[in-house]
């Protein structure tokens, strides 16, 4: 966590119920408006490498649904772990966040509830509310 390392990004197929395969973790939930989706495409499109067809270099299989790993340009260690990088996809969603706070998992989830994201599940099969 200490040495800077390759990262990945993982991509899971929109059509996956996270918690049929992955029952344990928490979910948040908040209706962007469409104009923010530049915004979105370009932050993810920035996390990854793009091959000579331009679309992103895939590095291997996701560990669930269906999804890929695909290959980045930004390094992972402390402090720039996947905290930071969720809140810096908040920003990108329209989400005022302390950078500072997004490094732990507890101060993360107080901003985004801070943001007006709602948890939908908690990890113990309550509070889930279907897609529409």
């Amino acid at each position: 966590i200490f040495l800077p390392s390759r990262a990945v990004m993982e991509c899971i197929p929109i059509n996956w119920e996270i918690p049929e395969v992955s029952p344990n973790q928490h979910i948040w939930m908040k209706s962007i408006p469409r104009e923010q989706g530049p915004q979105i495409a370009a932050f993810l499109n920035h996390c990854t490498i793009p091959g000579e067809d331009g679309k992103p270099t895939v590095a291997g299989d996701a560990s669930w649904g269906n999804g890929v790993l695909l290959e980045s340009p930004q390094i992972y260690y402390f402090p720039r772990i996947c905290n930071v990088w969720t809140g810096q996809a908040l920003e990108a969603a329209g989400a005022s966040i302390n950078p500072i706070l997004s490094i732990h998992r507890d101060t993360l989830v107080m901003e985004a509830e801070r943001n007006g994201y709602a948890e939908i599940w908690d990890g113990s099969g309550n509070k889930y509310v279907p897609r529409d």
